[in-house]
């Protein structure tokens, strides 16, 4: 088929430059005079046999555009018994009598905003009047697609060998129909010799077990198993930096540098209370550690272990506390030796995507979610945040003009795509033209004519 991937989009993009009032005339005119254009025939078989598809008379479709909304008549097949069939909409990649571009504009926003607000606020932008649950509908159905892409990473092959990975792995927490579940995210940076960065993520509201069995795989699309170093950054929890040692034993597992200077404050208070000697303390612990001097660090905080019995019982339990945190953590907190190879040492992405992602999305005050919608909005807030909404906006329209029907396919195939090219400016369109601009560009009046 003539048609790029994405429909009419490009066309409604083009449309727009020329002013909303013209747009709308200007797109009404491509779609009719395109769908004019087609021979469409009275007759069309069924493939499950029977009576053939009969073209009854033309209705008119009310058709939500990113310019406006606009009447268009277009083919309706029907026969007794079955639902009618309407190739032209499924051909233009319409949802619902909804524009890609429009459907892509209700996607965005409700990624950003409550869906009643979304409504208001696509009606201030584009002058659309898309209700809220309109808008719901096509944000479950983008994120499912968004869900689907996670999954599916793809590196162009201009970006060459990554040599590099960073994963950032957190969870978070979401009110749910089932009570509160854990959101699992991860941020996956890869870096090629150059230093570009491609940034991937994988959100599920999941067991980890079953995260992990959908992470691996995206990891090794990405390169993971060819790539030399491979690092995974986290808070230290087991089913984090544990699952990832039992499944990329080869992999730099980093603990998160704040969380062990947190622990280390802590401690610091348990020992020595509020005051000038527990910061002192723990300034210099935590110093240190930055520098990697983890071996120090625990020889010192042993050999404290009298001095410090000498405070406490509760002393005392705060320095064996934080041992046995830095101790079976030791190899994960050379911190000095991950800068050199080019690892960041901290979570702070991650924590900030899971701010941006969840919380500011899926956390208001009274909000709550079935456990589905909450995976999908969630996936489709990721794909805006990572500027990655494009290609799942794209791969669903894909989807609905997969649903032309067999018997229009070689017909719409020989279609030419609609243009702007060929329509007839006539006095109205000049008109909001002159409008909107108050005199035309010496490149428009060359292309209109004069007023």
């Amino acid at each position: 088929m003539a048609f790029q991937v994405t429909g009419i989009a490009d066309l409604e993009k083009r449309a727009l430059r020329f002013g909303r009032n013209a747009a709308r005339t200007i797109l009404d005119r491509a779609l009719t005079k395109w769908v004019n254009s087609i021979a469409w025939p009275k007759e069309i078989p069924d493939e499950e046999g029977g009576e053939p598809y009969r073209l009854k008379q033309w209705p008119r479709i009310t058709l939500n555009t990113a310019v406006g909304t606009i009447k268009l008549a277009v083919p309706s097949f029907w026969k007794k018994g079955k639902p009618d069939l309407r190739p032209a909409e499924a051909a233009l990649g319409l949802r619902k009598f909804i524009s890609p571009l429009l459907l892509k504009m209700c996607a965005s926003i409700g990624a950003e905003l409550p869906f009643a607000l979304s409504q208001q606020e696509l009606f201030d932008l584009a002058g659309a009047r898309v209700c809220a649950e309109t808008i719901r509908s096509i944000c479950l159905e983008v994120g499912q697609t968004a869900m689907e892409e996670q999954l599916q990473p793809r590196i162009p092959d201009s970006f060459g060998k990554p040599e590099r990975i960073s994963v950032f792995i957190d969870g978070g927490r979401v009110n749910t129909d089932q009570g509160w579940k854990e959101p699992r995210l991860a941020r996956i940076e890869v870096v090629n010799a150059v230093g570009v960065v491609l940034t991937f993520a994988l959100t599920r509201i999941c067991e980890a077990k079953a995260f992990w069995s959908l992470l691996e795989p995206v990891l090794h699309a990405v390169g993971a198993k060819a790539c030399g170093l491979l690092a995974f950054i986290g808070d230290g929890s087991d089913w984090i930096l544990g699952e990832a040692k039992s499944r990329f034993p080869e992999a730099t597992l980093i603990l998160d540098f704040y969380h062990a200077a947190e622990h280390v404050h802590e401690a610091s208070k348990e020992i020595f209370g509020e005051g000038v000697k527990a910061m002192s303390w723990a300034g210099k612990y935590v110093k240190m550690l930055k520098r990697g001097r983890i071996d120090f660090i625990l020889y010192r905080l042993k050999s404290s272990r009298p001095r410090i019995s000498n405070l406490g019982t509760a002393a005392s339990n705060a320095l064996e506390g934080l041992i046995g945190y830095l101790e079976p953590r030791r190899d994960q907190c050379r911190y000095m030796a991950f800068r050199r190879r080019g690892f960041p040492i901290g979570s702070g992405k991650i924590e900030s995507f899971v701010k941006q992602a969840l919380n500011l999305r899926l956390k208001r005050n009274g909000a709550w979610w079935s456990l589905p919608n909450a995976d999908r909005i969630l996936a489709l807030r990721v794909s805006k945040i990572l500027d990655r909404l494009e290609p799942a906006w794209t791969e669903h329209v894909r989807k609905l003009r997969g649903n032309i029907p067999a018997q229009f396919e070689n017909l719409l195939s020989r279609a030419q795509e609609p243009s702007l090219d060929e329509v007839k400016y006539d006095s109205f369109v000049k008109r909001a033209l002159f409008i909107r601009d108050g005199i035309f560009t010496r490149e428009e009046s060359s292309c209109y004519g004069n007023l």
